[in-house]
């Protein structure tokens, strides 16, 4: 807490609360921040480096300290104190609020560690992105498509490969899969990648076709 709390603060964000294991985050309140999506993307991909890096020490290792997730949304909310006369808590309530949260626990699926949502990749559109996939989130009526920003390692030839090997994935599942094994043998840590591969294992009866 004490390192995602610095880092939070570092980058002009506001710690909104901790609950459980989980901090929340605010930008752009309680004072103005005309470049908070960008900020916030610098954010977590500084926690998600000191995440990493902490959770391979040994006392952390000791511990099963697991791999930490991070979601990210830009929007409107309601901002400030919420309560009554006994009880008041500065924080944020909206859609954006909920979409952040479930973005968080998106993660698991995608076996990412940032997943970002369509308004906060618009708004950083300088940021390479790698589409994870479209999900039905809780609370919203249309299907979106999930970004995380590319991991600094990948090359121009990797990200090419990638999305050619996104595109193909309702199409031709068996050919994203071919596609998918190969970057999986340059890219051998990445856990998105390897996700892939598990959701695309052919089934009985699988073929790519043509017909005429």
């Amino acid at each position: 807490f004490e390192g995602i709390t610095q880092i939070v603060v570092a980058h002009r964000g506001m710690v909104d609360k901790i609950v459980g294991d989980a901090v929340h985050a605010l930008f752009n309140a309680p004072l103005d921040q005309p470049d908070h999506p960008r900020q916030a993307l610098a954010c977590a991909r500084a926690i998600a480096d000191f995440a990493e890096a902490f959770r391979n020490t040994p006392e952390a290792r000791g511990a099963g300290f697991g791999r930490t997730r991070i979601g990210l949304e830009t929007g409107p909310a309601i901002v400030g104190d919420v309560g009554g006369s006994r009880k008041l808590d500065y924080t944020a309530h909206g859609t954006i609020v909920n979409t952040a949260a479930r973005l968080e626990a998106a993660n698991k699926d995608f076996a990412s560690t940032i997943a970002a949502g369509a308004r906060l990749a618009a708004a950083c559109p300088d940021a390479l992105w790698r589409p994870l996939g479209k999900i039905v989130l809780r609370g919203l009526a249309e299907p979106m498509l999930v970004r995380e920003p590319w991991p600094e390692d990948a090359s121009e030839d990797d990200r090419a490969a990638y999305q050619a090997a996104f595109d193909l994935t309702e199409k031709a599942p068996l050919a994203a899969r071919e596609t998918f094994a190969a970057l999986a043998a340059r890219r051998p840590g990445d856990a998105v990648v390897a996700r892939w591969l598990e959701r695309l294992i052919p089934k009985a009866g699988d073929a790519n076709a043509s017909g005429l």
